[in-house]
Parts: structure tokens; sequence; C-alpha cells
């Protein structure tokens, strides 16, 4: 199959489009858990196209957000307008469930400076009036904060006199759409007189306005003639919902050219533009079908180590060729993936050189697409005896053994990342995959021996469950097969395969 682009002169470049996009989009949505998301970044050229077809698998009622990137670099182009931004297009699984677990919502802007001022404040036994000048320089030097910096009065947290807590006032009287008027009195804590109550009555009713005072989050004035207010602490009001549009000015260009010396792809995306939307999920598992330069595997790692999430990431890529005259294949990378595995594992160690956290995993496995590292059944009916013969050993010349255990893997649902280690015994070799789930012996003249072994091996283990899996004709004997079985029988190793 030729790996070109998509030339609009084919006459069929919409289709050609759609045909390639539609069997990802639907395998897509089957992967995705009932609260997961999928981002696709498209420019002005089939985005109508991609919502009609988004719609058909996903459903109107699942469409969350057609973002726009609005970015630095332009088509100059067009004999009409200069485009400066790109679409990022999201759905969801199930709506319901992403409304409900408040996935698109994200920690405030600057919220982590602010806390680091108190506690610096805080530490340094600054007073009150100090803290609040601290503060209210922070916000001048950050004119362009909006929400945060409503939030300006301190007092020292009721519960921990050491440090501070930020708040604002909010109006008390009740909302003019309700009609009602509620006008109990509420007395002063100093003066002990009745407080000046809102021309519309109070917004809570009388037993909640007593719970809000005990918790400290009514606002009363020196004296009783002015009317008290709602304390909204900052620390209560942490998310909000993300925008739909967003400016990311940063290169892609600039991030290859720090790690390789060299940019190799001239429109990388950036990993800031990723980072926008990496608060959704902290623990997740992102999946990249057009991989390209690995900017995700990049953008995860390094959020990874700001937040100390554990994000994983699966990307996938053709392994297209590098054009002999480029850059990237004078240096020795022949293809797209080969540029992408050495960016995660140059980004990889740079991130943790910075990184406190030294338990941030930067590793990565590497997989190809192939066939089976079995031989089909295949019948020569002209010749079916050496057709036999050449079934006894059914593993694909050239291939390893553990092609072969990462197969088994595939074929009984465990996780590729899972640790896979190595036991001797004696001449034989042991696979132990998931800390003995799975434990693969590919040799051959195998004898009722290697059943003590992997007794051992299992109570030194102790997995949940345990399957053993070996070669068919890897046994020195029928009767050690049989051995074999029968001892792991009677030590409660039930589940006993052969390949």
């Amino acid at each position: 199959m030729k790996l070109s682009s998509n030339p609009e002169t084919s006459g069929r470049y919409h289709t050609d489009w759609l045909n390639m996009m539609y069997p990802r989009l639907k395998l897509a949505r089957n992967l995705l858990t009932d609260d997961g998301v999928i981002f696709i970044s498209i420019d002005e050229h089939e985005i109508n196209n991609l919502l009609n077809l988004c719609n058909d698998i996903f459903g109107e009622f699942n469409f969350i957000e057609n973002f726009i990137w609005i970015k630095n670099s332009t088509k100059n182009l067009s004999k009409t307008t200069s485009t400066n931004h790109e679409y990022i297009v999201c759905y969801c699984k199930n709506k319901d469930v992403v409304e409900e677990k408040q996935i698109f919502r994200k920690k405030k802007e600057c919220l982590d400076e602010v806390y680091s001022l108190l506690n610096i404040a805080s530490s340094q036994n600054k007073s009150l009036s100090e803290t609040q000048e601290i503060l209210r320089k922070f916000y001048k030097d950050n004119p362009n904060l909006k929400g945060i910096s409503m939030y300006n009065n301190i007092e020292l947290d009721s519960l921990n006199k050491n440090h501070f807590q930020v708040y604002r006032l909010s109006d008390i009287s009740a909302p003019k759409s309700t009609g009602k008027s509620a006008t109990y009195d509420v007395i002063h804590p100093i003066t002990n007189k009745k407080c000046k109550v809102p021309s519309r009555g109070w917004g809570f009713t009388e037993e909640t306005m007593k719970e809000h005072i005990k918790n400290n989050l009514i606002y009363f004035y020196d004296d009783e003639t002015h009317v008290p207010q709602f304390k909204r602490y900052l620390n209560n009001v942490e998310t909000e919902v993300i925008k739909s549009t967003f400016k990311d000015f940063t290169e892609g260009k600039k991030e290859l050219i720090t790690l390789f010396g060299e940019a190799y792809f001239d429109n990388a995306k950036p990993t800031t533009l990723f980072e926008n939307f990496m608060n959704v999920h902290n623990d997740s598992l992102i999946l990249d079908f057009f991989s390209g330069s690995s900017t995700i595997a990049h953008s995860i790692m390094k959020f990874n180590a700001k937040d100390n999430g554990n994000r994983k990431f699966i990307l996938v890529q053709i392994a297209e060729e590098a054009n002999e005259k480029s850059e990237a294949f004078k240096a020795g990378y022949e293809n797209i993936c080969e540029i992408g595995k050495e960016r995660i594992r140059r980004a990889g160690d740079k991130i943790k050189s910075k990184s406190n956290n030294n338990d941030l995993d930067i590793g990565f496995k590497v997989f190809k697409l192939d066939s089976s590292n079995l031989n089909k059944w295949d019948p020569d009916y002209d010749n079916v005896q050496q057709k036999l013969l050449d079934s006894v050993d059914n593993v694909i010349s050239g291939r390893s053994e553990l092609d072969l255990v990462y197969e088994i893997m595939i074929k009984y649902g465990i996780d590729l990342s899972l640790a896979i280690e190595e036991y001797n015994c004696g001449k034989w070799t042991i696979y132990s995959v998931g800390y003995g789930a799975l434990l693969v012996c590919l040799d051959n003249n195998i004898t009722k021996e290697i059943a003590d072994f992997i007794i051992k091996l299992k109570n030194k283990l102790d997995p949940l469950t345990l399957r053993v899996v070996f070669k068919d004709n890897g046994f020195k004997s029928d009767c050690d097969k049989t051995n074999i079985k029968e001892t792991l029988k009677i030590n409660d190793i039930d589940e006993f395969i052969t390949i």
C-alpha cells in the first residue's frame, strides 16, 4: 500500500479521507472507558466532515467542544484571510459520566503561587496587613488573572493559627428571582445587637445561617449597621471549567531543536498544547493514533513530573520512511518511528534530571505489528507427510522467545507493560510475567524435574492466579509431559497450556 499524502487532484479527496478516518474512530470509541474522551486535532479542510463523522460514531449528545487553538504561525498563502488557528474536536464515550465526574474542571490558574506566598508569609511570621500587601503586589504583577484576584481578604485559619486563609465577600441577600424574604434576626457577635437586614431579606434560612456563623463563613463588620457578608474561601473554589479557546504560541520545532539540534519536523505540535488537557485525567491511559514526533509522550512525562501523576501512553505510527535527502535520514533516522523513540529517550532523561520525583516513570516498550510467531496449519494435500514433519516445530524461523512470550500475553489479554523476569532452572529458562501470574518455558527436552522448580517459584512469588505455558513439542517425552501436568495439578496449578 503506497504511503503518501491525499492529493486534492485524486477526485476522491474527501472520500479517501473519510474512508481512512471512519474505522479508526470506530475503533477509538470501542477502546474508550465510560469516562473516556477523544481529542482530534484538525485544520479547516475537513472540520465539517469530521463533526458529521463523530456525530455518527459517538452520538451528538456526546459532543464536548470544538476547541479553538490560536497559534503564532499563520497560513499566508490565502488571498482572503491569514489563518492562525486550528481546531481540536472533543467527544466522549458517555457524557453523563463525564459530567458526573467533572472531568473538564481544572485547577484555577496561579492557585499554587497564592498558597506558596501564604505559606512563606506564615513561616516568616508576617502580620495580616503585611501578608495582605504581599498578596496585593502579586495580583498587581499578574494583571491577567481572572477570578482569583477577587480573593484578597486574609485571616488566620481557625483550625491552624499558624496559617493564613484567603477569601472574598459575597452578597448575602436573597436573589431577586426567589421572590421570598427571610427577615429573621442576626445578632452581631461583638455588639450583641441586631444586624442590618438586607433589603431583599437573607439568602439563607435561619438554620443555615446559624450553621454558617458556627463555621466562620459569615463576615461581620465592626458594627451592626452594615449587612454581614458571606465568606467564599479560595480553597472551596479551586477548579473551573476549561475554556473553549486558548492561545499557545509555543513552537514545537524549537522543542525538537533543543533535544536534537535539528527540528526534523516542520509542523510538530508543542507539548504545551496537550498540557491544556492533561488536567482532565490524572491517572489514565492515553492513546495517540498518529503519534508523529511523539509530542504526546513528551507532554505526559512533563506533566507527570509536575503533578506526580500516573498517566501512561500508547503511541501508534506507521514507519514512514524519511526522505534520503532530509537531515533526519543523514542523522541516521530511517523513519518517523526512530525519531519518536529517540525523542522519548532524550526528553525522559532531561525531565527526570530536573525532577524531584525519583520514582518518575520514563520507561517505554516498542512493538512492531507483525504476523503470528506460530505457523498456521495449511495442509498441502499433495505432500501431507512433509507438511506434518514441517509442523513439528511450529515456531516461525527467526523469531525470538520473547516474541513468543509477548504473543502469549496478547492472546491472554495481559498488559504488555508488565515486568518480565527470567529464572534459570538448570538448562531451562522460565519467563515470569506479572510477578508469577504467567510462567512460560519455551525450551526443548523438558523433563519432570521442572515441575518442582515451578512449585518453588509459585511459593516464592505467591501470585493470586497462575498459568503455565510450554511448547507442545518441548517435552522430552509424553511421559514427562503427563507427569509435569499431574504434579502441577496436585499443587493447585490447574491451568497447564501447550502451544
